[in-house]
């Protein structure tokens, strides 16, 4: 589970700079993921946690891209929500640092919703 939620934090983060990049040379560093999470905060996008939240990323990503009146169709929205919320549901990045057994169905649950981020990246 722990590598289908780096795999999601990622894309989205991927997808957000893609969307509006870090920097004139594109190099994301601290800074920039900070800014980020301000920006959020700047377009009222719930961002519950670090920066390392699935919520937050997704949040954001459709927050700019509503301003930039490029918004996601209402399904596929709903579905962007229903997938990183399952997953988060799951993951945090400090699972790392734990011994964990999770069941067939959540490691099921876990591949699909990064499987579904993973196949939906070019319009994200």
């Amino acid at each position: 589970i722990y590598l289908y939620g780096y795999v999601a934090e990622m894309l989205l983060k991927a997808a957000y700079f893609r969307f509006r990049p870090a920097g004139p040379n594109g190099t994301i560093t601290f800074a920039s993921l900070q800014n980020a999470k301000s920006r959020a905060q700047q377009l009222q996008a719930h961002w519950p946690g670090n920066l390392h939240s699935l919520i937050g990323w997704r949040n954001l990503i459709a927050s700019e891209r509503r301003v930039a009146g490029q918004g996601y169709s209402q399904g596929f929205e709903i579905e962007l929500v229903a997938q990183t919320t399952r997953l988060a549901l799951l993951w945090s990045e400090s699972i790392r640092y734990y011994y964990t057994r999770p069941t067939h169905l959540e490691v099921g649950d876990a591949h699909a919703a990064a499987r579904w981020l993973l196949s939906r990246f070019p319009v994200l």
